[in-house]
């Protein structure tokens, strides 16, 4: 199975940017752009494929990142989704919630190429280690 991934953000060159990364990191990868939560929570339910991980910015045009996690969990087949937050600045208070709903990380804005490539290994490894289904990907470096 081959790499899936969703970015939402609301704002359309920040979700380009990262888009674009994980297309060069990940080649063959399948990456889903959405630019609010109810777009992406759409975009799943059409696509009925789980993502292999999410990426959101916290604030989003329609709910935040702890609503638009508490509906990905609220999907049967994406009980438990893995996601990571992608923020300028973000609340503690804010990142433990996250955490408890599911997210897997945090990467601050602006992501450099290292950094997306580090995450999508890190999470990739930690999938791994939890005998979730493979991923057929290979990370280029930079």
């Amino acid at each position: 199975m081959k790499a899936m991934y969703l970015v939402v953000d609301s704002k359309e060159a920040e979700r380009r940017r990262l888009a674009t990364g994980l297309r060069q990191f990940v080649p063959g990868s399948k990456v889903t752009e959405a630019g609010s939560g109810l777009e992406a929570l759409q975009a799943l339910e059409q696509g009925g494929v789980a993502p292999s991980l999410v990426f959101t910015t916290f604030e989003l045009s329609d709910m935040n990142a702890l609503e638009f996690l508490g509906r990905l969990r609220q999907t049967a087949w994406l009980q438990r989704p893995p996601a990571m937050i992608v923020d300028e600045d973000i609340a503690d208070r804010a990142v433990i919630d996250c955490y408890r709903l599911g997210a897997s990380g945090f990467l601050r804005k602006p992501v450099l190429g290292f950094e997306l490539r580090e995450a999508v290994r890190d999470f990739s490894r930690a999938a791994l280690l939890r005998s979730e289904p493979s991923v057929d990907m290979e990370i280029r470096a930079a």
